[in-house]
């Protein structure tokens, strides 16, 4: 970074490549004198799995409303911020998480983040071992990290506000069954079903935008599966040696 010519540095992974020909001109756009970082959107090849790209989408709406850290690999960095703020000191000590740390290290007002599909970049989704260790990474990450509290909350609460509506439909759908109240059954699973078409249709507005591929049978599925996700890892990361995260 320090060797730099121009004001402006893009950092991308050599598993991407441009999803359009105008992406870095579009990432220019955001490149103003109020942005000391800009991020772009990184879809995954069309070969992911769904649960690859549903987490990506997912976590890009997150930062989105809260941008304490960045899930992709496509920043444009301004260099004098960048060497202001000492780089990447305060993750040195770690394996991973670089974008993480220099994101958050950024004041969100001066966080520009690219809505236009023109920017979009495509990268090669990572093997099962490589997933897993992501994932397990971002655990020790994010304990490090500034601004995390209030979007990890609401996130907490959405979960847990489906996850109880879903309980509840299915609760009145077998009270009804069992008891024999043919109305309270049919509302159940009328409510039911609209709980998961309303989900289907925000997850899925949400992937055409920004060129991600989702069967929309498996949406309504992948956004009760997130939160089963998040605790299923974290279980995994309580049990490792928190030395293996960090630099020897």
């Amino acid at each position: 970074m320090k060797a730099a010519r121009y004001e402006w540095v893009v950092v991308t992974e050599a598993t991407c490549r441009p999803d359009s020909t105008d992406w870095l001109e579009t990432l220019s756009r955001y490149m103003t004198k109020d942005s000391d970082v800009v991020a772009a959107y990184t879809a995954y090849d069309k070969d992911a799995t769904a649960s690859h790209a549903y987490l990506r989408l997912t976590n890009w709406h997150r930062q989105l409303r809260h941008p304490y850290r960045y899930d992709g690999a496509c920043l444009a960095v301004r260099k004098s911020a960048f060497m202001q703020r000492n780089g990447f000191l305060r993750n040195l000590q770690f394996l991973h998480g670089e974008y993480d740390f220099l994101v958050n290290e950024t004041p969100a007002e001066r966080i520009s983040l690219v809505r236009s599909p023109h920017c979009c970049m495509r990268q090669e989704p990572p093997a099962p071992a490589a997933w897993a260790a992501e994932q397990l990474y971002y655990m020790q990450t994010r304990t490090h990290l500034a601004r995390a509290t209030l979007s990890r909350l609401l996130f907490v609460l959405s979960q847990g506000l489906l996850h109880t509506a879903y309980i509840a439909t299915l609760a009145a759908i077998t009270a009804g069954a069992v008891m024999r109240w043919p109305l309270i059954a049919a509302a159940g699973v009328l409510l039911l079903l609209g709980i998961a078409a309303t989900r289907t249709w925000i997850i899925r507005k949400r992937a055409k935008a920004l060129g991600e591929h989702i069967a929309t049978w498996k949406m309504p599925l992948l956004d009760l599966r997130l939160a089963w996700h998040y605790v299923y890892y974290q279980c995994r990361y309580l049990m490792t040696d928190k030395h293996d995260f960090k630099r020897k």
